[in-house]
């Protein structure tokens, strides 16, 4: 499962509630106006209690200085 949400002009912090999506392989929030930190409940599903989650791919505007958005889990950065 893949949730693609880049270039979609979102604005705003990314919802917690995306952490409730437990089968995600993927998750694109890059392209957007997003600010903050990625919540950590989406961290959580690369990694589940020491082990590798399903979440493999999470892109965000994570590069630049300053990013716009915080994250310490994504595997990829966007300026």
């Amino acid at each position: 499962e893949a949730l693609y949400l880049y270039n979609n002009a979102l604005t705003g912090t990314i919802p917690p509630a995306l952490g409730n999506l437990t089968e995600l392989e993927e998750m694109y929030l890059d392209g957007n106006d997003l600010t903050g930190s990625v919540p950590e409940s989406i961290c959580d599903l690369r990694t589940t209690r020491g082990h590798t989650g399903h979440l493999f791919k999470l892109t965000s505007d994570c590069r630049g200085m300053p990013p716009k958005v915080k994250c310490n889990c994504c595997s990829q950065c966007y300026p």
